[in-house]
């Protein structure tokens, strides 16, 4: 009897119906990776990154949950993209902009206009035990009395 060797196995399928490994790809698909994530960390919008690197967004979803690699490099990007949207808050809460003023349909000169809004925002996330907005509530019972709660469950019965 002839002993028959085992035939090798294929590649396991990934989660979308691939022939590929999980993380394994093509070199077409690293660069559209790379594409996509350095114009997210520019721009933090995931369809025009999409736009850019040609390719659907649900690409970026399916990478997203078969790639751990690509999900940390996402979550690389994200944090890039968000500095970029602090330094633009801080410029216009510190360096603000110019506004034009117009009179009789002419510009006749600028206003520097600041986002006190922003400098709040950007000081309670920086600061936030002294920023923050300070909410108390006080519940009592009737005439000032102690509250009683009940508790009803789902199941019909009450708790003592």
């Amino acid at each position: 009897m002839k002993s028959r060797k085992a035939k090798p196995k294929s590649a396991p399928r990934n989660a979308h119906g691939g022939g590929r490994r999980a993380g394994s790809h093509t070199p077409a698909t690293i660069a559209q990776q790379r594409t996509f994530l350095a114009a997210f960390a520019e721009l933090g919008v995931v369809t025009q990154s999409a736009e850019r690197a040609g390719i659907d967004r649900r690409r970026h979803t399916e990478w997203l949950e078969t790639d751990a690699a690509y999900r940390q490099a996402f979550a690389d990007a994200s944090e890039k993209a968000t500095d970029l949207l602090e330094g633009e808050a801080r410029r216009r809460a510190f360096e603000g902009w110019d506004e034009p003023v117009y009179q009789k349909g002419e510009m006749v000169g600028v206003i520097r206009r600041y986002s006190d809004r922003l400098l709040e925002i950007l000081l309670r996330a920086r600061r936030p035990a002294e920023f923050r907005e300070k909410t108390e509530v006080q519940l009592a019972g009737a005439g000032g009395k102690p509250l009683t709660i009940r508790v009803v469950y789902e199941s019909g019965g009450q708790a003592s």
